[in-house]
């Protein structure tokens, strides 16, 4: 499901970027040559990749993480509950 993410974003990603690098497609005069709505999406994507490296010290487990190892065992949810919680059972505390 990620890479199909992946793959949609940056479809449309390309598309965006081919029908803003028209001429005349929108009412800003070009900066340093390149449209502004290409300057701002590609502004914002260099922005995320500057926050995403400044959280990986601080969350640097969750970016260690493997989902392949850290699945649970097999029929998991199929067992019962030995000691529920009082606010699963429907009681109050």
């Amino acid at each position: 499901m990620p890479l199909a993410g992946f793959l949609m974003l940056g479809f449309v990603f390309v598309k965006a970027f081919h029908d803003y690098s028209q001429a005349g497609f929108n009412y800003s005069p070009p900066f340093l040559g390149i449209e502004v709505p290409i300057v701002i999406g590609i502004g914002g994507l260099l922005l995320g990749l500057v926050a995403m490296l400044f959280a990986m010290a601080p969350y640097r487990r969750f970016f260690q993480q493997r989902p392949y190892f850290e699945v649970s065992e097999p029929g998991l949810l199929e067992k019962p509950v030995e000691k529920a919680p009082t606010h699963f059972r429907g009681e109050r505390w």
